[in-house]
């Protein structure tokens, strides 16, 4: 008598079976909106470079990198709305002959899968991201190997984070708690990668304020200035975002699909995903729509000084060794710009 009391009702299941159908609904929503943006920005940046007559190697690699992480992003999104086929077709349409109460374990199991390459494609979003805001400072730092040390364990705790979550039988209905603490480790690595990351990029940019102040006055704006400007502002709202993300996976699960913490707990992990795959095409578009650099990255990237460079012609970040004529004809556009 006690086990058939513990048996839920089937309008207990339904209700159940609701609120999950509504969790997944707004989940892929959330994540086609972005994906929708994705698509924009992605042919946005593939335009710029195509129209190039010139590219050099770190475009062409940054080229590739964009196109790998809207690849991820389509097969999320793909699987995402595949995964609501599946979840209706087998717990209302397909399982007919099944009891409600056994509908749940048996799409689970079908589930597996598709929870597997979501997974995956979250994780790859993510680590591609923080790698590429840590190459972003490390070139910023002209390629200072010992204060990227720190970045670098970091980003090595997040590809083993990764080994050990897609290795283990961690997506089964079993390893569900495990793999909620995990999540929160690799969420913690990603987060204080990101931090430190633009923590750098925030001291370039203030090395460099420091030494325009200097010598051009508290008024004076350079190209270099704007794009150190963008790169840290950028960086900053991400890990806000990803803050976020990382509080929610403290706090409890919320139920009520009718309060705002069950619609937060269900948008901003999924929305963390897509920022993350489109953060670098994003910076990429934001700079070329600024129009402030000549090469957007390369691995020759320095920073001018007063000492080196006459007042007034400091204005442009330099991410390659360009002939002096050009550069002379960079100065003269930047004095114009300037004035």
């Amino acid at each position: 008598m006690s086990s058939e009391r513990n048996i839920p009702s089937d309008p207990t299941i339904l209700i159940h079976v609701g609120k999950l159908f509504i969790g997944q609904v707004v989940q892929t929503c959330s994540y086609t909106i972005l994906y929708g943006a994705f698509c924009l920005l992605y042919l946005q940046s593939t335009a710029t470079y195509l129209k190039k007559k010139q590219s050099n190697k770190a475009q062409f690699w940054m080229f590739l990198l964009s196109t790998a992480t809207f690849l991820l992003a389509t097969v999320h999104e793909a699987t995402l709305l595949a995964y609501v086929g599946i979840a209706i077709h087998s717990i209302l349409v397909g399982s007919q002959n099944i009891p409600l109460i056994e509908r749940l374990p048996y799409a689970n199991n079908l589930l597996q899968k598709p929870n597997s390459v979501l997974a995956w494609a979250g994780y790859l979003e993510f680590i591609i991201s923080d790698a590429v805001v840590s190459w972003r400072a490390f070139i910023l730092l002209q390629g200072r190997v010992w204060v990227m040390i720190i970045p670098g364990l970091l980003l090595l705790g997040s590809a083993a984070y990764i080994v050990i979550i897609t290795r283990g039988n961690y997506f089964s209905a079993g390893g569900a708690l495990e793999t909620h603490n995990l999540d929160i480790i690799g969420l913690g690595l990603s987060l204080a990668t990101n931090i430190v990351a633009t923590a750098l990029i925030g001291y370039v940019y203030w090395s460099h304020r420091k030494d325009m102040v200097a010598g051009l006055g508290k008024h004076k704006t350079t190209r270099a200035e704007r794009v150190l400007a963008l790169l840290l502002e950028s960086g900053s709202i991400f890990c806000l975002f990803q803050a976020i993300v990382f509080i929610l996976g403290f706090t409890p699960a919320f139920d009520d699909d009718s309060t705002i913490a069950f619609y937060a707990q269900t948008i901003f992990p999924t929305t963390f995903f897509a920022f993350s795959a489109m953060y670098p095409t994003m910076v990429i578009v934001l700079v070329n729509a600024h129009r402030t650099l000549d090469y957007e990255y390369s691995t020759n990237m320095s920073l001018p000084r007063i000492s080196e460079v006459e007042p007034g012609r400091v204005t442009t970040l330099q991410f390659a060794h360009a002939d002096r004529t050009s550069s002379h004809n960079s100065e003269k556009r930047g004095d114009s710009n300037a004035a």
